[in-house]
């Protein structure tokens, strides 16, 4: 199973020079009273670079096909 194809726009793709991982894929989505909400797709194990936000962050991590 995948993501539905509308979740893969250009227009929401995250910059890869604007990741803290290399060799990721990542698209972002804001709503209508300004939240947002990103999600990011790793092809192989990787390791993020050490980095804070000015806002909560919560994360969610799947494994499958």
């Amino acid at each position: 199973m995948s993501f539905p194809d509308f979740m893969f726009r250009e227009e929401n793709r995250i910059p890869s020079a604007q990741q803290n991982t290399p060799d990721i894929e990542g698209y972002y989505y804001t709503a209508n009273d300004g939240s947002q909400m990103a999600f990011w797709i790793y092809k192989a194990d990787r390791v993020s670079t050490e980095h804070s936000h000015e806002y909560d962050e919560y994360t969610l991590n799947e494994t499958g096909i």
